[in-house]
């Protein structure tokens, strides 16, 4: 009997001893998926919270850059546009009063004045075409 009482005593220490270990081994894969899914969800938030909005705000500046740009070339066209056209009739004023200056030196006839003028303004309205084509303005 004694013999019995001691293997009962000694098996009851190991089942002890293996409970002890099995919940060792439980702790440790707990604490293991906990990590697991910590990080995890660390990587989702800072996907989340860093970078697309770090990539939203790099497009919204590049888009900013564009539009600034355009503008840019837009105001440009415009100044140019402005340039050419103002060009143009000075030079088509200038020109006039030099025929109206000949007419009244007599140079040329009040015909010939009307006419003159005439071929003139066609001249600075094609090359007023051309300052648009030039310079478009889309």
């Amino acid at each position: 009997m004694i013999d019995i009482a001691i293997f009962q005593i000694v098996f009851i220490n190991n089942l002890n001893i293996m409970e002890n270990k099995s919940t060792k081994l439980d702790r440790v894969i707990k604490i293991s998926i906990i990590a697991g899914a910590l990080i995890i969800a660390l990587a989702v938030a800072y996907y989340l919270v860093v970078y697309i909005p770090k990539k939203d705000n790099e497009k919204i500046k590049q888009q900013k850059q564009e539009q600034t740009a355009q503008s840019q070339e837009k105001e440009t066209r415009a100044y140019n546009l402005n340039n050419c056209l103002e060009k143009n009739r000075e030079n088509q004023l200038n020109t006039n009063l030099g025929f109206v200056e000949m007419q009244k030196k007599g140079e040329i006839s009040n015909a010939s004045l009307n006419k003159i003028i005439d071929e003139n303004n066609k001249r600075v309205e094609k090359e007023e075409i051309n300052c648009f084509k030039k310079y478009p303005q889309n």
